[in-house]
């Protein structure tokens, strides 16, 4: 499925889906839908790995998925049991 993660970092984020590098040095603040990165999902699980850097700074993120057009996308949370 093709989707969006809409992410903003204070500093800077490099973004992994599945093991696969799909962004890297995103930043722009931690502001709401900063940037859009297309990602690809599978059916069935997913991980996401978000990798924070900072120069000194404080250091946030939002994230969210999302359609690419930007419409919500509704995702399953797996816990570890």
């Amino acid at each position: 499925m093709n989707a969006s993660l809409f992410i903003g970092a204070e500093e800077i984020a490099t973004v992994f889906v599945n093991g696969e590098k799909v962004a890297s040095e995103v930043g722009g603040g931690a502001i709401k839908d900063a940037n859009a990165v297309p990602i690809k999902l599978e059916k069935g699980k997913n991980t996401v790995l978000i990798k924070i850097g900072t120069q000194g700074g404080g250091w946030r993120f939002i994230a969210r998925f999302g359609y690419p057009d930007g419409r919500p996308l509704e995702l399953k949370v797996w816990e570890k049991k």
